[in-house]
């Protein structure tokens, strides 16, 4: 699953707080693994873009890390 454009998703919804488009998108992956969880499927990739190179914030990856649990 690649996991992207929250932050777009954010800016182009009006938010002030890009971060609630982060926020959003982890609820989303959630979903998306309960899914996953009641089809049996085990194991699931997730690949999260950053970009600028990896010089923006840890914010996205620890919104998405929490859905892990």
């Amino acid at each position: 699953m690649v996991v992207d454009g929250n932050r777009r998703w954010a800016r182009e919804a009006g938010l002030a707080d890009v971060g609630e488009g982060h926020r959003r998108g982890s609820t989303h992956v959630a979903e998306v693994l309960r899914w996953c969880a009641g089809l049996g499927i085990d194991n699931v990739t997730r690949h999260s873009p950053r970009p600028g190179s990896g010089r923006t914030s840890p914010t996205p990856s620890a919104h998405c890390s929490k859905t892990r649990s």
